[in-house]
């Protein structure tokens, strides 16, 4: 090999790792760069919080709740703090805080659906499908399910009130022509559930399980059975406790009064309860 061709690929390989070096150097300027611009420059930081999702709460309270902090980086900004904060809200069944780039907080709320409502504290409350009481009405709402709560155990209720909303929830969904005919639903336990229906009949309920197998034995007890108390609390083995007719009370008492008539025309005193002294 001759000495100029050694020396020509001496320096091509110089120039290689000077190449590799700078490449290197401006690898580290450009992550450094960008480094700088998310989490310290004053380019992308929060000027902007939308809000999404919202039904009856403005999107004004939604913000101030979430204390979103303008002038921040964006990258900087922590949404899972954002979310715990809004989610304290009453009405708010779930929220996502998401970053859209360059400068803005995405908040998307879900806000709770009543189903029913109840009586607390002497306020009327919507109560969500979990059984959670989440907003104050002025007057009783029209198409809801009152709910009557038998016990003041803080936690015993919040149970009561799970059951019952998750029959009430299907009831809506897969038999409204059952949830029709409810007036008022009256729990004590979870296990205790009971509707009073709008025709002074009584339906017990029982848990929150096998709802669709109550559903299919409760519709033809309902209309073949005239009966005051239905308990499908088994649906595998429902019972019905029959209602006293008027009319059979009046013939019962217009039998006591031809006896009496009978025995007036026959000259004998009606007869008297013995005596057991």
């Amino acid at each position: 090999m001759s000495q100029a061709l050694f020396e020509k690929r001496r320096r091509a390989a110089r120039w290689r790792r000077v190449g590799q070096v700078a490449l290197g150097l401006l690898a580290i300027g450009l992550v450094g760069g960008l480094v700088w611009l998310v989490w310290f420059s004053t380019v992308l930081v929060v000027t902007t919080v939308d809000v999404e999702g919202m039904k009856t709460l403005r999107p004004a309270a939604i913000s101030t709740q979430a204390q979103v902090p303008i002038g921040l980086q964006l990258a900087r900004i922590d949404t899972v703090a954002i979310e715990t904060r809004v989610a304290r809200m009453e009405r708010i069944d779930g929220v996502d805080v998401r970053r859209r780039w360059p400068n803005t907080v995405l908040i998307e709320v879900k806000e709770r659906k009543p189903i029913a409502w109840v009586m607390s504290e002497g306020r009327i409350r919507y109560v969500d499908r979990n059984g959670i009481d989440f907003r104050t009405v002025n007057r009783e709402p029209i198409g809801l399910v009152e709910i009557r709560v038998g016990t003041v155990d803080p936690l015993v209720r919040q149970q009561a009130m799970e059951s019952v909303t998750k029959v009430i929830a299907f009831l809506r969904a897969d038999a409204r022509d059952v949830l029709a005919q409810i007036e008022y639903a009256s729990v004590a336990s979870q296990d205790s559930i009971t509707f009073r229906l709008i025709s002074d009949r009584t339906v017990v309920w029982g848990s929150a399980e096998n709802n669709a197998d109550k559903v299919v034995v409760l519709r033809p007890l309902l209309k073949r059975v005239n009966a005051e108390r239905y308990d499908v609390s088994a649906p595998e083995l429902p019972t019905t406790k029959s209602a006293i007719k008027d009319d059979d009370k009046d013939d019962d008492k217009k039998s006591e009064d031809e006896d009496d008539e009978d025995a007036d025309e026959a000259g004998e005193e009606p007869e008297e309860p013995e005596d057991e002294n």
